[in-house]
């Protein structure tokens, strides 16, 4: 009797080390996608920037004057012929109006200003022009017309 208890627990032992690996696979199997799915990369720094902004509505044509602050990268590119805004958005109560043409440096640092012409309807009174640093959703500043 004292054989047949031992080759009962040598079987006990063996069920207890798969039912740990099986435990561990359980665990493993359900932390991954959790962790794959909870893991975002770490979101852009806001930027700190001073603009001074005009606007002349009979010529729809605005001029953003870097004052101090964070330089933009890539603030706006040429794509297939069409200016389109990148890493810094100018939004027209809440929409993006036609851009004739933009003038300035892409990278948009201290001192320099860019010069956006407008084209279509142009934005009139009662408009606000909202100044947006795309990789952070930052609003950087608001300017009603």
């Amino acid at each position: 009797m004292t054989t047949r208890l031992k080759i009962i627990n040598k079987r006990c032992a063996i069920s207890e080390i798969f039912a740990v690996i099986l435990l561990i696979g359980i665990a493993v199997a359900v932390s991954v996608p959790l962790l794959i799915a909870f893991n975002k990369p770490p979101s852009e720094p806001p930027v700190i920037i001073s603009l001074d902004v005009e606007y002349n509505k009979d010529a729809g044509m605005l001029l953003i004057n870097h004052i101090s602050g964070d330089n933009i990268l890539n603030a706006y590119a040429i794509d297939n012929g069409n200016y389109v805004w990148k890493n810094l958005e100018v939004k027209v109560t809440g929409n993006s109006p036609d851009i004739a043409s933009i003038t300035g440096n892409e990278d948009f640092s201290s001192g320099s200003t860019l010069k956006v012409q407008y084209s279509g309807d142009i934005p009139s009174d009662g408009s606000t022009f909202s100044f947006i640093y795309k990789p952070a959703n930052q609003l950087i500043k608001s300017f009603d017309v």
